[in-house]
């Protein structure tokens, strides 16, 4: 399985992390801001062919740590 944001291959580097767990893959936004806003697609593949979902997200509101 193969996740994408905004039709780019997904990166650790802006908090999001994926997690294998047998045929299910998972996709953790950690400390969300509104750099995650977007769209989301993950794709699966073996013999019987493909699939693809696509999620938009979208981050609206301020911190407030109180």
């Amino acid at each position: 399985m193969s996740w994408q944001k905004d039709g780019m291959p997904v990166s650790s580097s802006v908090g999001l992390e994926i997690t294998q767990i047998e045929h299910d893959s998972i996709l953790r936004i950690s400390s969300l801001t509104a750099a995650h806003t977007g769209n989301y697609s993950c794709r699966a593949d073996n013999q019987a062919g493909s699939a693809i979902v696509h999620s938009y997200i979208e981050v609206i509101g301020t911190s407030n740590p109180f």
